[in-house]
Formats: structure tokens, C-alpha cells, sequence
């Protein structure tokens, strides 16, 4: 594995000396390219006249207006979320605290976001990101002096470049309509995703059977010796039926060392029943609480669909419990869905036309379209410069102290801004990094 990891950075690394050797001698220039940082960026002028005609829509600007609303209160939410869980960082064992990677939206770095997935998300997030910043520019008739797309070796979005001294001369309150159109129509397109992931297409998946499904067989456990493997369904234990993780739960908590079970089993189609004898907990675990307590030896999850679709799971759950595990799936081993998780359910309905592994593969790239663009969103609407929300801010604070003092000049109304703005940023920043210092000291 290590061999394979120093090839693909030797790679990388030739692939970016070859770019930056061709950039000093002006043969990228050429050919319309250039380098953003480690970013080969690819003007073109496709796109213009879409963004063009877009922009002439009469119901334009009152999207974008929509849009400032949404924004503000993305930032608002926040920006009260980083402060929150500063707050609880502390409860944090250091060996359970976040990797610096684990903060990067990065498919490929990020140990929770996967590559190709991650790839699709991020370059539809970024391409409707920025195409939302020039239909709004254009719609103010500011210039914008080139777009194009951005690529890491493969494409991974796109950027537009409007006319900066053009779009500092516009008024303040169309000013922002640009500045929020991207992380607004992020929040959107997340909105949209998820329904389309959720209702539409989860909406036609079925369990093959109710219970828990086993993702995970621990080595030398009584169901590895009993041929247990992920994939299979329990859908009962004793005659008890399991309707979901805490029913589950519930029996386990009642089982003990030594204690013979019957488990359903419900696998490759057809049902069965095991007995099994159960081992001490603390044999697997050390824990002192765990001794005496029965143990299986599998790591399950509910095979309900309802899991995926939030506008269910929230009448068991409630709206803020289910929201929270529809977004933090990446992180339970949730998404994306793939062996074993997809042995447990079929696919019925509209979808049931295409292929199986095309339907996952749609399904997870809906997905994570919407994991990204909606992190995109909300990363973006924070108020700390250079992001889009932070220069919102910026023109707050110049338009605040105009009105508390109107006598001081235009430059140092600015400077001030900026200055408070600054501040503001350092902020955000001290409780992103707080996630990663607080449970180590």
C-alpha cells in the first residue's frame, strides 16, 4: 500500500513541476492556461452566453435577494454551531480527536469523503457555485473578464473572474446579491439533492428483510464460529422481532455470558434459525462495565430505508435527530452505499429498469452532490474574509459605520471594515482550529 502512495505523489508531484516549468516559459500563456496554486486553470468561453441569457430573467434579482436572506441565515447558524461545539471540545478524549484532514473538503484527503464520489460533488458544487456569481454579476451588467474550469490532474469545478473595480462600483445591496448567489444556490442544490436521494430514488428501495443487518463479523466471536458474515439479516432473537437498532439494543442489554439464543437469520434468500452461545463481552473489550455481559460478535445496522430518508426516520426520530444522521452518514459508515450495506435491500419501482450497480451508483453520486454542496454552502457563508460571507460582512460594516459616522472618509470607512473584518475572520478561524487543539491540551 505504502509503495502504491509514494508512486501516485511521485506522479503528482512530476505532473505539477511539468506545469510550473511550462507556466515560467510562457507556454501556458499560450494556450489560454495558467497555474491557481497547485490548480491548472483552463479559460474558455463557453458558458458565457448561457450565464448571458440567464442573467436577462426578470425574476433574477429577486432570486438573488431570496438568496442574501438565505445566506444570512446559513452564517448566522454557523456560525452559533462552531461556538457551540467550542464549547464542548474540551469533553473530547485526544484519542478520539479529529484528524487535521478530517477538516478538508478534499476527496482523497478527507479519510470520510471518497475519491470519485468526492470528485463528482465537488465539481458540480464549485461549476453551479460560480455560474450563480456571473449570472448575478451579469445581471448588474458587471464585466467578467474570463471563466473557465479548474483541474487537480482531473476537473474538479470551475471559476469566474467578473471585473473587480466594476463590481466594487455597484451599490451595496446588489454587491451582495452577487456575493451570496454561490453559497445560497449551494444551499439549494443541497436542498434539491437531497430530496431526490431521499423520495425519489430511496423511495423505490425495499429491505429484503426487517432487522438488523451484519457489516461486521469480530474475529474469534461465536458468530464467526457459527459462519456469520456481513450481508446477513437478524431478524429476530428469541422470537423477538427487531424493528430497528434500539429493539435491538434493548435484547442485547438483557442477554448473559453463557446464555443460549435463537437467532433468525435471514440470508441469500431464504430464512433460518441459529443457536448460538453467547461469549463474556469483556473477552472482546476489557471494559470492566462489560464483564459478564453476552456477546455475539457482530457490528450491525438497521436495514430500514427509513435511515435515508429524513422526512421519515424524523416521525421515530424527531426533525433534529434525523437530520443529524442524514448528514453525518459519511462518518457512521453509511454512505457511500456499497457492499454490504446494498446486500440488504432491492430495488423496486421506476427504478427498478436500470441495472443494480448503476442505481447505487447514481444514488451515491446524488448523494454526495449534496454532502458537498451543502458543506460548500455553509463553509462559504461563514463571515471570514476570503469567503463569500465575510466580504457580506465587510459591506455591512463600511454601510454601519457610515451611518454612525458620516463625517469620516470614504478610505478610512474602509479600513476599518476591513480591519473589523479581519478580526472577525481570525475568529472563525480560532474556533475551526479549536476543534483541533482543544482535545489535545
Amino acid at each position: 500500500m505504502f509503495h502504491g502512495v509514494a508512486i501516485l505523489i511521485t506522479a503528482i508531484a512530476g505532473w505539477f513541476l511539468l506545469l510550473y516549468a511550462m507556466a515560467k516559459r510562457g507556454i501556458l500563456e499560450r494556450f489560454g492556461l495558467s497555474l491557481m496554486g497547485p490548480f491548472l486553470m483552463v479559460r474558455t468561453s463557453r458558458g458565457m452566453d448561457l450565464i448571458e441569457r440567464i442573467s436577462r430573467w426578470r425574476g433574477v434579482h429577486l432570486v438573488g435577494r431570496a438568496l442574501v436572506f438565505l445566506v444570512i441565515i446559513t452564517m448566522v447558524g454557523m456560525t452559533i454551531l462552531l461556538i457551540w461545539t467550542a464549547t464542548l471540545v474540551q469533553m473530547i478524549p485526544p484519542e478520539r480527536a479529529p484528524a487535521p484532514q478530517a477538516l478538508l473538503g478534499l476527496p482523497g484527503v478527507n479519510p470520510f469523503i471518497p475519491l470519485t464520489y468526492g470528485i463528482i460533488g465537488l465539481a458540480v458544487a464549485i461549476v453551479v457555485h460560480e455560474f450563480a456569481h456571473g449570472v448575478l454579476a451579469r445581471r448588474w451588467k458587471v464585466k467578467i473578464r474570463s471563466l473557465g474550469v479548474l483541474l487537480f490532474i482531473v476537473p474538479i469545478g470551475a471559476f469566474v473572474e467578473p471585473e473587480e473595480d466594476e463590481l466594487k462600483a455597484l451599490d451595496r445591496r446588489k454587491r451582495g446579491t452577487v456575493y451570496a448567489a454561490g453559497p445560497g444556490i449551494n444551499v439549494v442544490l443541497a436542498v434539491a439533492m437531497a430530496l431526490l436521494f431521499s423520495v425519489v430514488m430511496m423511495g423505490s428501495v425495499q429491505a429484503r428483510a426487517e432487522g438488523m443487518g451484519i457489516t461486521g463479523v469480530i474475529d474469534g466471536s461465536p458468530a464467526e464460529t457459527k459462519g456469520f458474515s456481513p450481508g446477513m439479516i437478524i431478524t429476530a432473537v428469541d422470537g423477538i422481532p427487531l424493528t430497528g437498532s434500539a429493539a435491538f439494543s434493548e435484547v442485547l442489554e438483557n442477554l448473559k455470558a453463557g446464555d443460549t439464543v435463537a437467532l433468525n437469520i435471514y440470508s441469500q434468500g431464504s430464512p433460518e434459525e441459529v443457536n448460538i452461545v453467547l461469549a463474556d463481552r469483556y473477552d472482546f473489550t476489557n471494559v470492566d462495565e462489560d464483564r459478564g455481559r453476552g456477546y455475539i460478535g457482530v457490528s450491525t445496522v438497521s436495514t430500514s430505508p427509513d435511515i435515508f430518508n429524513p422526512f421519515e426516520a424524523r416521525k421515530s426520530l424527531g426533525w433534529g435527530n434525523a437530520l443529524f444522521i442524514y448528514i453525518l452518514m459519511p462518518f457512521q459508515g453509511l454512505s457511500p452505499l456499497q457492499p454490504p450495506l446494498t446486500d440488504f435491500y432491492e430495488v423496486t419501482g421506476a427504478w427498478s429498469f436500470i441495472p443494480v450497480q448503476l442505481f447505487w451508483f447514481l444514488a451515491n453520486s446524488v448523494y454526495w452532490v449534496f454532502w458537498i454542496s451543502l458543506m460548500l454552502g455553509m463553509t462559504n457563508a461563514l463571515p471570514a474574509v476570503p469567503l463569500d460571507g465575510g466580504y457580506l460582512v465587510r459591506d455591512w460594516l463600511e454601510a454601519a459605520i457610515r451611518k454612525l459616522k458620516g463625517s469620516m472618509r470614504a478610505e478610512d470607512r474602509e479600513r476599518t471594515a476591513r480591519n473589523v473584518s479581519y478580526l472577525i475572520a481570525l475568529f472563525i478561524l480560532g474556533l475551526i482550529l479549536w476543534q483541533l487543539i482543544g482535545p489535545r491540551i
